[in-house]
């Protein structure tokens, strides 16, 4: 990112490009915009390429209310920070502009960080109430380009008592794996 960042910067890349960690950062947009005035135009899109799917043959993951919490448990505010550097849009399966958006998904338990703090505590409880309350492990498949958002998943899990290992492989193989 900041060997594309510097070529853009030079006049030696026309575009920027969004994708696994093109991503400016603010600071990047800060310089962008006080050396390039009018020139430089910066768009926001829906951050809704990072997507985590559990393996439904573990034991945990079957009952709802272990995926409930996972759901409840985990900051969409925070991800945006860590995988985006804070400058994406933090979406639901539509951005709330779209006309195909039918509920307001920020107010959603999971989704609403105004109640975070109580998402999280009635997410402890549905450990709790699932039987794992002392939780469980796992092995997080990921890409080689989304380590970051493994690495990120894998340690918030944690305050569940969900322990994770981060598996990063290359595409081929992570399709290989998948298919069998």
């Amino acid at each position: 990112a900041s060997t594309h960042f510097a070529l853009f910067r030079v006049g030696r890349l026309d575009v920027s490009a969004r994708g696994a960690f093109w991503y400016l950062s603010p600071d990047h947009i800060e310089i962008l915009e006080r050396e390039m005035g009018d020139e430089f135009k910066y768009y926001q899109f829906p951050s809704f390429n990072w997507t985590v799917y559990f393996n439904p043959t573990i034991e945990a993951i079957q009952d709802v209310r272990v995926r409930k919490a996972i759901q409840l448990w985990l900051n969409r505010k925070d991800a945006q920070a860590v995988i985006d550097n804070g400058l994406a849009i933090t979406s639901g399966f539509f951005v709330p502009s779209s006309p195909h958006s039918v509920i307001d998904w920020a107010t959603e338990p999971g989704w609403n960080q105004t109640t975070k703090d109580a998402d999280q505590e009635t997410a402890k409880q549905l450990m709790v109430d699932a039987g794992y309350a002392d939780g469980f492990d796992f092995t997080l498949l990921a890409r080689d380009l989304w380590v970051v958002p493994g690495e990120f998943v894998v340690s918030t899990l944690t305050g569940l008592n969900i322990n994770g290992v981060l598996d990063v492989v290359d595409q081929p193989t992570r399709v290989e794996r998948l298919t069998q």
